[in-house]
Parts: C-alpha cells; sequence; structure tokens
C-alpha cells in the first residue's frame, strides 16, 4: 500500500510518501493559512507530483491521502468542524474528501493533527508495545492525543483528549485564545511566549526582549547561561507542561506518556524534570507512569495516516 501523508500545519505543510510503514521520501512548503482549503491542497498536489518522480513512482499509485489537520476533525465523514483561529478558516464546510478524489483520484483519512501523530508513535514508535497512551504536543499550542485500551478516544463530538491544552490552569487567568480563560496555553505555549516576556517586569536587558520572534529555544539557551527572565520563563512552562501531564494521567489512566513537538529539542530538559514530577505528584498507587520523547520528530502523523489506511 501506498499513500500520500499530509501534516496541514500553520506555518507548514508537511508531505510524505509513505509505503508499506515506511516514509520513502518526504517534502516541506510554507502553507498558505489565509489561502483557501482548495489552493492548499493544490499546492500538495504539485509537491507530491515531485516526490512522485524522486522515488519513480506515479500518483496512480496512490492508494489514498492521509491529512493531519489543526482542528477537530470528524474522522468518519471527513469534515472538519474547527480551525485554528485565522487560518484554514474556510475548511469548515467544505468537502476535503472530494477535494481529494479531484486532485488525486483517490480516497481520504483525514484526522486531528495530534491525533493522527500518536496513530504513527502508537504503530510505528515508542508506542508499539502499549495500549493505553497520552502524547502531548509541545508547539506553537499544546496538543494532546489519547490512546485507550487499544483505540483512539474520539467522544461524541471528536474532541475527546484533543484539548489538554486547554485545561483551566488559572480560573481567573489570561483569555485564550479558545474563548477559555487561564488555559495552559496561555502561560506555556509558543503562541504566547512574546507575550509573556513583553509583561514581566524583571531583567528588562535579557536578551530575550531584543528578538524580533522569541522562541523556547531561545528561551532554554538564555537561561543556561543564566537569565533571570529566561529561568523564570523556563520554570513556569516546565510546571504548566508537568500539571498537563497529570491531569491527562488522572483523566485517562496511561501507562505511557508521550511528549512530541518543536519545544522538544529541549527534551533532555524536558522529559527529566516531568517524569520527576508525575513520580511525585501523579495519583498512580499502582505504580509509575513513563514519560519519553516521541521517536518520530516529524513523519508521526506521516505514519499515522498511513495505519488509517492499513488496518
Amino acid at each position: 500500500m501506498q499513500i500520500l501523508g499530509i501534516d496541514m500545519g500553520g506555518t507548514n505543510l508537511k508531505l510524505g510518501w509513505v509505503a508499506n510503514g515506511e516514509v520513502l521520501a518526504t517534502s516541506q512548503v510554507k502553507a498558505l493559512p489565509k489561502s483557501s482549503m482548495l489552493e492548499n491542497l493544490s499546492l500538495c498536489k504539485s509537491e507530491s507530483i515531485k516526490l512522485a518522480q524522486q522515488i519513480g513512482a506515479s500518483l496512480n499509485d496512490l492508494q489514498g491521502v492521509g491529512l493531519a489537520f489543526p482542528g477537530l476533525v470528524d474522522s468518519k465523514s471527513n469534515r472538519i468542524h474547527s480551525t485554528p483561529k485565522d487560518k484554514f478558516e474556510d475548511a469548515i464546510g467544505v468537502d476535503p474528501e472530494a477535494m481529494v478524489r479531484e486532485l488525486w483520484q483517490c480516497s481520504l483519512a483525514v484526522e486531528n493533527d495530534a491525533n493522527m501523530a500518536l496513530l504513527g508513535e502508537w504503530q510505528f514508535g515508542v508506542g508499539k508495545e502499549y495500549q493505553n497512551i497520552v502524547q502531548i504536543t509541545l508547539g506553537t499550542g499544546i496538543g494532546s492525543s489519547v490512546i485507550m485500551e487499544g483505540k483512539p478516544l474520539r467522544g461524541t463530538h471528536f474532541q475527546a483528549g484533543c484539548l489538554g491544552g486547554h485545561f483551566t490552569l488559572q480560573a481567573s487567568g489570561k483569555p485564550c485564545i479558545c474563548g477559555n480563560r487561564g488555559c495552559a496555553e496561555t502561560l506555556a505555549s509558543s503562541w504566547a511566549l512574546p507575550g509573556l516576556i513583553r509583561e514581566s517586569e524583571e531583567c528588562q536587558e535579557s536578551p530575550l526582549r531584543k528578538l524580533p520572534q522569541p522562541g523556547y529555544k531561545e528561551v532554554f539557551e538564555a537561561a543556561q547561561q543564566g537569565d533571570a527572565l529566561a529561568l523564570r520563563i523556563r520554570q513556569q512552562s516546565l510546571e504548566v507542561w508537568s500539571a498537563v501531564a497529570i491531569n491527562l494521567i488522572h483523566a485517562y489512566d496511561p501507562e505511557l506518556v508521550i511528549l512530541s513537538g518543536g519545544i522538544m529539542q529541549s527534551a533532555e530538559e524536558i522529559i527529566p524534570y516531568i517524569q520527576q514530577y508525575v513520580q511525585q505528584h501523579a495519583w498512580t498507587p499502582w505504580g509509575e507512569v513513563k514519560v519519553v520523547k516521541a521517536h518520530f520528530d516529524q513523519s508521526a502523523a506521516l505514519l499515522g495516516g498511513y495505519y488509517r489506511f492499513e488496518r
């Protein structure tokens, strides 16, 4: 079986040609978040032709397209129910399955991006030996996904397990992009980071204040140099991510917590902290939940798309 995997992020579109559970070739292009769903998929079509040429294949060889989308998705009807703020907004109400049939003449399997990534890790990565898993994605936002008793958790409206980043950690906290207040994302996510830096009154000379687009890579680097602002933000973020892990453990009773996403470039600091926090504070009288880094940096969702067609 051969499929085209598409991981549709707000910044980049990641594509992979997957055959027999192996990613044969990948490509990445800038997304068009203000443009239509069809325009973004058409861009993916152009990239898929290049991928086919790269491995000596043809688009006729494809049995399907596995699409990982950053919003709430009805994976049964292949319809999109919500999108990130100000991104891909026309995706609600359109028929992506019809678009895929028009562009590639094959079928579609669409999932929330965090769900699709966990399917890949569960079947091909660090989750292969487990039937109860929570995955937390640390990036622009905080995503989550759950495998429970060997099945992807979905819920009545396909949002079960997906909203770990929108657990309320401060009941009277800042407004979140989701409409809630005090969500985990408002306290420790890449989209909230510039505001966290700007609003802090300490260390006006921090190098973080001089960056046009500060990220967690720079926060962890500055913290290692002893910068007071970076140290405070790093500590707050580690505590927030640990609290999200605790909430998900208490809610879903997993054997394993997988951490993924761009912020995991600093995994050597993040994993030990969260593992120790979980050991100290999670109510698991039966034993300890293992906390690990995802095996795949870029291709988990592509492999998850393959699994959707394989099963």
